[in-house]
């Protein structure tokens, strides 16, 4: 989830992506980046892993750069 910029009450910058998990282990995970920049532009997002009950984690900011 990608932090807002709220102004005027109007937030242009929010969004939520879905990312695929592809690997990992007990301490890791590999996860597909978004395709380009227009659906996931460069910035700091709040990452969650979600249960199979669509539970959120608490979320851990991290940064995606190009």
């Amino acid at each position: 989830m990608r932090s807002g910029a709220v102004t005027h009450g109007f937030n242009m910058s929010q969004r939520s992506i879905e990312c695929v998990i592809t690997g990992g282990d007990a301490s890791s995970l590999q996860i597909d980046a978004p395709p380009n920049g227009n659906i996931a532009p460069p910035g700091w997002y709040l990452l969650h892993l979600i249960d199979s009950n669509r539970v959120p984690s608490v979320g851990h900011w991290v940064r995606i750069t190009p």
